[in-house]
């Protein structure tokens, strides 16, 4: 519904070497728009030693593909991801990418997906570098045809078959704007929260009671636990009152972690009580959906 096609076309014309495919079958039952469209190119890569699978709105660094080609052949590599540093142009965007990516970090931290010993993968679909024997061999992306978060879905199949995956974050190799104001935040995060836990009821339910008491009400506990010591102090209040500054502590300095990783001011960091409830409200909305 954009202007993809004529942007490609423009592309084409100045670049010979670049071949533009127009899918115009609809993805048969089962599978997803993004898989569907990403197998029309496998019979253009079977041959090919290395795969790159990238998103259109991401900015390049000149040097980012060679970088990242030294880093998969030191790792020893057979899918290698990269998280780029993110950019944002609103409030709104701020707001709901930090609790997000906070969310994948504790959920999928980079010290377990680059353990081969776990099954856990964090694989981001904006840069996907993959050998293509080990794509070939998983069967490409029809393997993981139905899933929304396809991605992630692919290196935990990579693991599980023995290959080694490896992530990095970076600040400037590449860089992205995911969303374009609030709207399409609330839109593109709705999309993918339920996704997020395998559209599993009682695990929905239980993150949402997580970034309730553990994020969105903890600026409260230290207010709370301050005027019970002082309307009724004693050794029990005094603990309360010291759990809840140090519950506050914690969520801040969760959010300038977060921060620092994908490449967002640290101050931004103690946005992100605000960020989870609006996150809460994402992410009940995917559910109805």
């Amino acid at each position: 519904t954009d202007n993809s096609r004529e942007v490609l076309a423009t592309l084409a014309a100045r670049h010979p070497h670049l071949t533009v495919l127009h899918n115009t079958t609809p993805p048969p039952a089962g599978w997803i728009g993004k898989t569907w469209a990403i197998t029309q190119a496998e019979p253009y890569t079977r041959d090919a030693g290395w795969l790159l699978f990238t998103d259109s709105d991401l900015v390049y660094h000149p040097d980012c593909l060679t970088q990242a080609m030294r880093l998969a052949l030191h790792r020893r590599a057979d899918l290698l991801s990269l998280l780029p540093g993110l950019r944002y142009e609103s409030f709104g965007e701020l707001l709901g990418l930090l609790p997000a990516m906070t969310l994948i970090t504790l959920k999928l931290p980079l010290y377990r997906a680059n353990d081969p010993a776990t099954r856990v993968a964090l694989v981001a679909g904006g840069f996907f570098l993959i050998n293509g024997e080990t794509y070939r061999h998983l069967g490409g992306h029809a393997g993981v045809r139905g899933q929304v978060i396809e991605d992630v879905a692919f290196g935990q199949r990579a693991k599980a078959a023995g290959r080694r995956v490896y992530t990095a974050a970076t600040h400037d190799l590449i860089v992205a704007r995911m969303y374009e104001g609030f709207r399409d935040t609330f839109r593109g995060l709705r999309k993918n929260a339920y996704a997020g836990v395998n559209c599993q009821p009682l695990y929905g339910a239980a993150v949402c009671l997580f970034m309730l008491l553990a994020a969105v009400l903890v600026p409260l506990y230290p207010l709370v636990g301050i005027a019970l010591w002082i309307t009724q102090p004693s050794l029990l209040t005094a603990g309360l009152c010291l759990a809840g500054i140090l519950a506050a502590i914690a969520i801040i300095d969760a959010g300038i972690r977060t921060a620092r990783l994908v490449g967002l001011r640290p101050v931004s960091g103690w946005l992100l009580p605000a960020g989870f409830g609006l996150l809460l409200v994402i992410f009940l909305a995917s559910i109805v959906d």
